[in-house]
């Protein structure tokens, strides 16, 4: 796209000068007061957000925070800023899901790509849903502890891989066909990584599945291979696995998990609640994935982060439709409120971790 025929007009008017002098005015002093812009809707409200995080980008360095009320919209203006070259991320809203059935992890793989995203300061913007801003999700040091990278000089242990790609959310499979996944056969280890970077004959590249061909514990050769008919096609020199889920419980958590639906089964009556209490019991118990992990994620995660606690002091933060953002986050705060009440209710969830 020709961004100087869209992107001049703005810039060439005595408004956008004075709101770029003012921006920069603020960065230097370290002045944290907002700016309010009115009289631009559409298209144009679009340019003039990419204008500014452009403007900002060039001298700051710093992935740019941009809220919209609805997700369509967010999805719209993150096409916009790709296909204007910006490196863009769009942050979903996820449904949290409170009960033991299989759920859809696409939402959190995007999530999951935003945030990494942002710790590696590759993005240049990340646009979201005010709700979406404010939901807790896998903190800073959890998601830095939980990513690794592997290149030609790894060495690696086959048996400490694979805990280590299981502690990341990963599914051990016969055979990897989906992002999440991965296969031990012999020296052979295939990965399928939900989000991470691979770099492919100096260019970096995303999301395929990666085969590892080892020589004793050292490589001999990694490549992209095709997950339908399994046979490797490029060789790459590295690649990077980042988690495959949101919410990741280590054997304390699970233990605290099994306490708390004891507590919770001792006080029951309703047959129908214990049958999906005990169900429960087992997945935590037995260490599987829990579809039901989101109720419990203050206790798995007691720092409570959400996407905000991503952004520096110095993160440029755009509003767009002030007010609609706030009707859609009250809006949402009352569902949650709602939900919460029928499973405290309903005797399937702990007071304390509500």
């Amino acid at each position: 796209m020709n961004t100087k025929i869209l992107l001049d007009p703005i810039k060439q008017t005595k408004e956008y000068i004075a709101l770029t002098d003012r921006l920069n005015e603020m960065y230097k002093d370290g002045t944290k007061l907002p700016l309010l812009v009115n009289g631009v809707s559409g298209g144009a409200a679009f340019a003039l957000i990419y204008s500014l995080i452009s403007h900002i980008k060039s001298g700051y360095k710093k992935t740019a925070l941009v809220l919209v009320p609805e997700g369509r919209e967010a999805n719209r203006l993150n096409d916009f800023f790709i296909k204007c070259g910006l490196s863009s991320s769009f942050y979903p809203y996820r449904d949290f899901n409170y009960y033991d059935m299989t759920s859809s992890h696409e939402l959190e793989y995007e999530r999951l790509r935003a945030l990494c995203g942002i710790m590696s300061s590759s993005l240049d913007c990340v646009v979201t849903t005010p709700d979406a801003l404010l939901q807790y999700t896998m903190p800073r040091c959890q998601l830095k502890k939980r990513t690794f990278h592997i290149d030609m000089t790894t060495s690696v242990d086959i048996t400490e891989l694979v805990k280590r790609l299981t502690d990341t959310g990963y599914q051990i499979s016969e055979l990897v066909e989906s992002p999440g996944q991965f296969a031990v056969r012999g020296g052979i280890v295939d990965i399928f990584p939900t989000g991470g970077d691979f770099y492919l004959n100096g260019e970096k590249r995303e999301n395929a599945p990666i085969r590892i061909e080892l020589f004793g514990d050292e490589i001999d050769r990694m490549g992209v291979f095709d997950p339908l008919t399994q046979r490797m096609s490029e060789n790459v020199t590295s690649f990077t696995v980042t988690p495959s889920k949101e919410i990741i419980a280590d054997e304390e958590a699970n233990a605290k998990i099994v306490e708390i639906i004891d507590t919770l089964l001792d006080k029951q009556s309703s047959e129908v609640t214990k049958a999906e209490l005990m169900r429960e019991r087992f997945s935590a118990l037995h260490g599987t994935s829990l579809s039901f992990y989101d109720k419990f994620i203050s206790l798995i995660y007691p720092e409570k982060e959400c996407l905000f606690d991503y952004f520096s002091e110095k993160s440029l933060v755009i509003i767009n439709s002030t007010a609609a953002c706030y009707d859609r986050l009250k809006a949402e705060k009352w569902h949650e409120a709602e939900a919460i009440k029928e499973l405290m209710v309903g005797g399937t969830i702990s007071a304390k971790y509500a």
